[in-house]
């Protein structure tokens, strides 16, 4: 369940925090002092309950709960105040309100409630499956959606589409268009210097970075109609999102018949994109006199941009260090290493050696367990100190503590996968964090960099999304995010199977005692690969700030 804390006392954030993690399924996405800010967030975040002060700035919470309820943003509701007024109560309720603590907070309280609310949630869930298997047209289970970010969502997966979601102008087309939701209102109506308060030059940047990426959308979706030419859904989005002649000069472009590339009208698409997510019908004006007809919402075309997305995109061209990461760790590399060739299949052959090189990494971790307090050994405190420099959710660890702390513990480390327990027993064996991905579920460019609120994420054995934070330092390509804070937690998406033949072996280090442990890592992890696989890496670089890529052959 995802939970939303606003309070502006901080201790009483941190009392909150505290009590709804006392139960591991509860998942802390966003917390705020500043009713605005909350605001913002919920338009954007998946948020299930909304834990909300009536005391806030710079307007009160019963006025936050009224302009949610005014943007159809329907989360569940616990408000907290110290002695309100009856009225206040009454209107709380009114305005959307589930749970009131009208008196000093209690985290036992606050824990308890939310287990109710949880509760509540998950039988109405069921029960709203079980009326639609049921064929009931009126379902009196559902609390009315959130239409409006079903409305973003569909853009969202436009975007996705058009492989343009890792993009720097994403950002600017998605606050746009949540404007043009929000007021209903056409492109060509918005002010954008009095909307969102910027000076005309600012204006123009922004202008200029959504062209950039609808220039990389534009020959994206050419490309696709080079390789499919008689797909209806393809044809429906080079009409209605850029119109189909510049598509057909793109498409002419890259087969080397027309030196000219295809046009981009920034309102053409804004509008577009704004009918497709509001289920507009009928034809927008545009302020040329053309008619634009509203892109079709076929579901079956819908299901079908899966198919194409991953046939299309699903390949890996290059690894990638983003500036922004540099700027956080100027001192950092990052080891990348190919393999291909891969067996991971499970089975007996070599479980007992699996198992003893297990053991022998669990032994080796014990050298970087010598202090008496888990937080105060180097190798945990670096990391952690590291995770300070960007934005994350409470409680986020680098994977290497993770492991670090099971043997602590005196945990035992059970085989998982051949290649699975190869890099974890030299990740604990070096004090190291290894991640891998499948390299055949990587779309496009594989980044690691600071990244933008929203990149669609779902962590391996979850259900459901959860996108990334603004400022959040990730590995992301151009479908969405990879890994999320740093080396914390991987995507489902990319994740390594039993089937999986080729893996992009990454190692971060962040100072020059971690990179030499990483180098040697590296070694042994390379020794392993043949001994397990009887295979050699494809290649093996280090990243550095001054050579940030390496491109995958």
């Amino acid at each position: 369940m995802n939970f939303y804390i606003t309070n502006k006392s901080t201790k009483n954030l941190q009392l909150i925090s505290d009590a709804l993690e006392r139960n591991f399924e509860n998942i802390i996405v966003g917390r705020s002092t500043d009713a605005q800010m909350t605001f913002d967030d919920l338009r954007q975040l998946r948020v299930d309950v909304l834990v909300v002060d009536y005391d806030l700035a710079p307007f009160d919470g019963l006025a936050l709960l009224r302009r949610l309820k005014q943007a159809n943003i329907l989360p569940r509701v616990i408000m907290t105040a110290n002695t309100p007024s009856e009225s206040l109560i009454t209107a709380a309720y009114q305005n959307g309100c589930d749970f009131f603590i009208h008196h000093q907070l209690n985290s036992e309280e606050i824990a308890h409630i939310s287990k109710i609310i949880s509760t509540t949630l998950q039988i109405l869930s069921n029960m709203r499956v079980i009326s639609e298997l049921s064929g009931s047209l009126n379902n009196p289970y559902g609390r009315q959606q959130n239409t409006h970010r079903q409305q973003i969502d569909h853009v969202t997966d436009t975007l996705r589409f058009l492989g343009i979601a890792s993009e720097k102008g994403y950002y600017d087309i998605m606050k746009i268009i949540r404007l043009m939701v929000d007021k209903d209102i056409s492109f060509d109506q918005i002010d954008l210097e009095e909307s969102f308060g910027i000076s005309s030059r600012e204006k123009k940047v922004i202008y200029q970075r959504i062209h950039r990426t609808l220039h990389i959308g534009i020959v994206n979706l050419a490309t696709m109609c080079i390789d499919y030419p008689d797909n209806e859904m393809l044809l429906d989005y080079a009409n209605n999102l850029f119109e189909y002649q510049n598509i057909h000069v793109e498409m002419q472009h890259q087969n080397g018949k027309e030196l000219e590339r295809g046009q981009i009208s920034l309102q053409h698409f804004l509008t577009a994109s704004f009918r497709k997510a509001t289920g507009s019908s009928g034809t927008a004006t545009m302020s040329s006199g053309k008619e634009l007809s509203a892109c079709s919402t076929l579901d079956s075309k819908e299901r079908a941009y899966l198919f194409y997305i991953e046939r299309r995109h699903n390949m890996l061209g290059k690894v990638t260090v983003d500036p922004s990461f540099w700027e956080l760790f100027p001192d950092a590399q990052v080891n990348i290493m190919l393999v291909s060739g891969i067996d991971n299949h499970d089975t007996d052959d070599n479980l007992a050696r699996r198992r003893k090189l297990l053991r022998e990494g669990s032994d080796k971790a014990e050298d970087f367990l010598g202090a008496a307090a888990f937080a105060k050994n180097p190798v945990v405190a670096e990391w952690r100190q590291a995770y300070q420099q960007f934005k994350k959710k409470k409680g986020v660890r680098a994977s290497i503590e993770a492991l670090l702390k099971r043997i602590d513990k005196g945990e035992d480390l059970h085989p998982i996968s051949p290649l699975v327990d190869v890099y974890n027993s030299v990740s604990l064996a070096h004090g190291v964090p290894i991640g891998i991905e499948d390299q055949d579920k990587l779309a496009g460019t594989m980044h690691l960099g600071q990244v933008h609120e929203g990149l669609p994420f779902q962590p391996v054995g979850a259900d459901k999304d959860e996108p990334t934070l603004e400022g959040e330092v990730a590995w992301y390509d151009d479908q969405g995010a990879v890994c999320r804070c740093l080396n914390w937690r991987d995507a489902q998406r990319t994740m390594l199977d039993e089937d999986s033949t080729k893996g992009v072996i990454v190692i971060e280090s962040v100072n020059a005692d971690q990179a030499q442990r990483a180098n040697e890592a590296m070694s042994d992890l390379e020794e392993l690969l043949e001994e397990f696989f009887g295979i050699k890496p494809d290649k093996s670089v280090i990243l550095t700030k001054d050579a940030p890529s390496v491109d995958v052959d």
